[in-house]
């Protein structure tokens, strides 16, 4: 049980093994960290707006040192790609270490 707890309150990885993502906006890169998507996201307007504008549940969340958060339609699978967020806009993305 001491395990699965320690588990729940690490942070995620992507599939690569690391959970820090730099994505890139129009103002230019941005580090965060991944997170699985749980139960108190449900209170976050902007899972709803990914639901409204994918008709599907976002697969992961990333959080931003400025309290900002982005749900995405994929889980990182590989060293670097391209997510879709709440709103439709794709952002390109690297795993970092």
């Amino acid at each position: 049980a001491a395990e699965e707890a320690a588990a729940a309150a690490a942070p995620a990885r992507s599939a690569v093994g690391t959970p820090y993502v730099t994505l890139q906006f129009d103002d230019g890169p941005v580090p965060g960290l991944l997170a699985a998507v749980d139960e108190q996201d449900l209170c976050d307007p902007k899972y709803w707006r990914f639901e409204e504008i994918h008709c599907k549940k976002p697969a992961a969340k990333i959080l931003f040192d400025d309290g900002d958060i982005l749900f995405a339609n994929d889980w990182p699978t590989t060293l670097a790609g391209v997510l879709v967020d709440q709103d439709g806009d794709a952002h390109r993305f690297v795993c970092e270490e």
